[in-house]
């Protein structure tokens, strides 16, 4: 019975899941054919489209359209002596040249005369154009008066086609249907004869005719909407997110001759109504084979769990089944023996997890708190903490650096466990017992290969941080903080290399030397003030070698202090190829007076600031500042921030000394340069306003108008009409 159960089971399963990968099949298929067939027909609708607004604009070139509009306004506008005659005229010739068109709701005919500001149209003969058009003569009661007039003056005034008309729409508010009081405007500047009169063509496009000739397409969904240089024109549905799911795609295409881009939906109950009883079949194969499941495993319940669970229960009151019972328990004896051996091997392990619940804020100790149940030390134990970290901060974590630790660990620390703390890519390691010794070769030189494979195979510079060796496990917090300043050190000087922290458990008062200190020590010998670092450097002896202080605290910060002094000389032969003035320092005996070396490093300073070259070095700096500025000021993230890291210096320090030696803030500066860069663009007509903001680094086109107006004291277009008026006269 449960064979054939199982058969059965077996055939149905193969079925259903043979018939789910060809449902999936022609699910694809159909997608793909729904989707290249909706492509072709937008694409076809967009070129009749495109076509019939190419022929709308090149009748505005027609001359005898244009003559035509000259006779009728010719001496009309100056003595106001235009007439419903006229208006009529402007109608019908209007009229003429756009009945056949679909796409056109409505023309309408503006014309200003400059001189005396008088307005006119189509329908309306104007004294005071700003009152008529507020009391609603005009037909465009959802957009101000200021609003309409900047729509007029600011349409391009080139023949550039893709360039010459300035898209204007406004919203209903209020109700009705959902295409209701939706309009878009489009505003053609015509070039007359007469030097004073402006004529501007006004159409209103008709939306719901556009829509209806690109959603032609049999799949097309309910959702469609125009966009205007990423900014909503038109939408059936405004509350809707392009976000393509499962259930619904998108199919975008771009209207040139109207600068619009539309998107429209395909409906996916359109696109798979042919397959829906197939996937019907499929819900029911997959319920009974749901169903035969649980009966199977009713079965093997009643057929096998029962039966098995009643002998378990007689089988020890059987003299075979005691027998059997005592053998089991040898069996277990044995497993429990190999258990304790293995225990003893993951005792480290053991450790560690404790450890990394010290360093997670979830235990802490004290010298009254006694350690985790679950972490027993051992009298021989011995701890030292370990930090191991990338030096560029924007480098991801290597993947494989746990790999490469295990392969080093387990050629020559085999004692040694560890785990990831936090998410600087630091790790903790932990000497748990005497196999290995705290400052044997093998132990320095097991890191030093690690160090060295990390830096090879990852092509980034990581560093080493070592604490002292600690021999109680109340001690380990102090071990952590230990190795962890000494790889902030490492990171503050980018020194790719095992660093030694002394140790600051066994003295009451502490070395401290900040960074911020030894930046201006830096700083300083970088700026040739001699005097300057001498006195920076005898406040820090002053205040780390008190009288007070031990022989052994002396000896062990003054070994700490020439590390921070020679680092310091370090990094600044590096950038002035005079290492050689500080290579006879570096091998400075530890067993001299802390006088003679306290001497040795005031003579490394002195001898440094007299190498580094002075007659040019501020102007150097300067001119390599602007350099850098004018090759990247495209880049938007160009900033302060970045312009120190280029240069090795910090971010308060480099803005003081541009505006000290430019002038000007680099904000400022950058801002300037970049207008000035924007403003040859716009004379060349060759990109838009927002692809010329882009070009020269601004990401929001909102930013870099306010910035040309703050220069400029206008917009970019008006700036381009008024070197265009200069460049005539």
């Amino acid at each position: 019975m449960i064979l054939t159960l199982s058969l059965l089971f077996v055939v149905i399963a193969t079925i259903s899941f043979f018939c789910l990968a060809t449902y999936q099949q022609i699910h694809n298929r159909l997608n793909r054919i729904a989707v290249s067939e909706s492509e072709q027909a937008l694409q076809q609708s967009v070129d009749t489209i495109s076509t019939s607004f190419h022929y709308i604009w090149e009748s505005f070139t027609d001359s005898s359209f244009i003559n035509s509009l000259g006779r009728i306004l010719s001496g009309s506008m100056g003595n106001r002596s235009l007439t419903h005659a006229n208006l009529l005229s402007l109608s019908n010739e209007l009229s003429n040249q756009f009945y056949a068109y679909a796409y056109i709701q409505d023309v309408g005919l503006f014309i200003r005369d400059e001189e005396t500001d008088y307005w006119c149209t189509t329908r309306v003969v104007s004294d005071d154009f700003r009152r008529d058009y507020e009391n609603g003569l005009f037909s465009f009661d959802d957009m101000s008066y200021d609003s309409f007039t900047d729509m007029l003056l600011n349409s391009v005034d080139n023949r550039v086609v893709r360039q010459d008309f300035y898209v204007g729409y406004v919203r209903s508010q209020y109700g009705g249907y959902p295409y209701s009081g939706q309009m878009l405007y489009l505003v053609y500047p015509i070039q007359l004869s007469q030097s004073s009169l402006k004529a501007y063509a006004v159409m209103q496009i008709n939306l719901d005719r556009i829509r209806e000739e690109l959603t032609s397409s049999q799949y097309c969904g309910d959702y469609f909407s125009l966009y205007a240089h990423d900014q909503l024109v038109y939408s059936t549905d405004y509350s809707q997110d392009l976000q393509e799911s499962a259930d619904t795609y998108y199919l975008q295409d771009f209207i040139n001759e109207l600068g619009l881009t539309c998107y429209i939906s395909l409906d996916s109950n359109k696109i798979y109504e042919g397959i829906v009883p197939f996937s019907q079949l499929l819900s029911i194969l997959f319920s009974i084979l749901l169903v035969m499941g649980l009966v199977f495993v009713g079965f093997l319940f009643y057929y096998w769990v029962i039966p098995i669970t009643r002998l378990s229960v007689s089988l020890p009151s059987t003299s075979g089944g005691k027998n059997a019972v005592e053998r089991i328990h040898h069996h277990l004896s044995e497993l429990s023996a190999e258990n304790a051996e293995a225990s003893d091997k993951l005792l480290h392990y053991q450790k560690n997890l404790a450890l990394k619940k010290i360093y997670l804020g979830q235990v802490s100790f004290s010298a009254i708190t006694p350690p985790l149940a679950e972490f027993v030390p051992l009298e021989e134990d011995n701890y030292r903490c370990i930090c191991i970290g990338c030096l560029k901060e924007k480098d991801a974590h290597p993947f494989d650096l746990e790999s490469m630790i295990e392969q080093i660990r387990n050629v020559s620390l085999t004692a040694i466990a560890y785990t990831v703390i936090d998410d600087i890519f630091t790790c903790l390691i932990l000497q748990s017992d005497n196999q290995v010794y705290a400052d044997s070769q093998a132990f320095f030189g097991s890191l030093n290969d690690l160090l060295d494979a990390l830096n090879e195979e990852n092509s980034s510079q990581f560093a080493i941080g070592i604490s002292d060796v600690y021999n109680s496990a109340e001690s380990i917090t102090l071990a952590y903080q230990e190795a962890r300043k000494s790889w902030q050190s490492a990171f503050f000087w980018q020194n790719a290399a095992v660093v030694f922290n002394t140790s600051l458990s066994q003295y009451s008062s502490s070395y401290f030397v900040s960074y911020v200190q030894l930046d201006s020590l830096y700083q300083a010998i970088l700026t040739n003030h001699k005097d300057t670092a001498l006195k920076i450097f005898d406040q820090l002896v002053a205040d780390n070698f008190e009288t007070n202080k031990t022989g052994r605290q002396r000896a062990l910060y003054c070994q700490q202090f020439t590390s921070d002094i020679l680092g310091v000389l370090v990094r600044i032969s590096t950038q002035f190829d005079i290492y050689a003035v500080v290579e006879s320092y570096m091998s400075i005996n530890t067993q001299i007076s802390l006088q003679r070396r306290i001497a040795l490093l005031r003579e490394a300073i002195i001898e440094s600031c007299e190498f580094i070259p002075m007659h040019d070095y501020d102007q150097e700096l300067i001119n390599a500042i602007l350099e850098y500025c004018n090759a990247h000021y495209a880049d938007y993230q160009l900033s302060l921030s970045s312009l120190a890291d280029q240069f090795h210096l910090s971010k308060s320090s480099i803005s003081k000394y541009f505006k000290a030696n430019s002038g000007v803030n680099f904000s400022t500066y950058i801002e300037k340069l970049r207008i000035q860069q924007a403003e040859k663009l716009i004379m060349e007509k060759k990109l838009s306003i927002r692809e010329i903001a882009e070009e020269v680094g601004y990401q929001n086109i909102t930013t870099f108008y306010n910035a040309f107006r703050k220069i400029e004291k206008c917009t970019p277009t008006e700036w381009r009409q008024q070197r265009e008026i200069l460049e005539r006269y």
